[in-house]
């Protein structure tokens, strides 16, 4: 089978709620299945509501005693900065940002994760350019916190 053929079979099942896919014809044999959709908790921020676990995945903290953070890609994608070329990037150098807020976008088989920042700051570095490949975990953006 054929990777596009995947895609389209996986774009399928996204857009019918189907959770396991099989088929076997013989020669190859494909299952897919997905996680089963899990209740999260949601914090109200200034209007915006953002679910806790996004907030708290992809941070780790740079070391004991300091008050920053680096934001980490909890998956395998294309990091963009922008959302539009033609717009401004969510983020610049030392800016504050609020918790909650949209930092970047990983990009991965067209679709889109947007990335939320965990704490309220300042951003001290964007290390990566746009479009530039990024595996998980790792180190998106350093944030020192408020």
């Amino acid at each position: 089978m054929k990777l596009e053929e995947l895609v389209d079979i996986i774009n399928d099942m996204d857009a019918s709620g189907i959770i396991e896919y099989r088929q076997d014809n013989g020669k190859e044999a494909v299952l897919l299945k997905k996680k089963p959709l899990t209740v999260e908790t949601v914090e109200k921020l200034e209007g915006i509501a953002v679910p806790q676990k996004k907030l708290q995945e992809g941070i780790q903290e740079e070391e004991k005693g300091t008050n920053s953070v680096y934001i980490e890609s909890p998956i395998v994608g294309v990091f963009h900065i922008f959302h539009n070329i033609s717009k401004p990037p969510y983020i610049r150098k030392e800016v504050r940002v609020q918790k909650g807020q949209v930092l970047c976008q990983i990009t991965a088989m067209n679709l889109i994760r947007e990335i939320y920042s965990p704490v309220s700051g300042y951003v001290v570095e964007i290390l990566l350019d746009e479009g530039t490949p990024v595996e998980y975990g790792q180190k998106l953006i350093k944030i020192r916190k408020e």
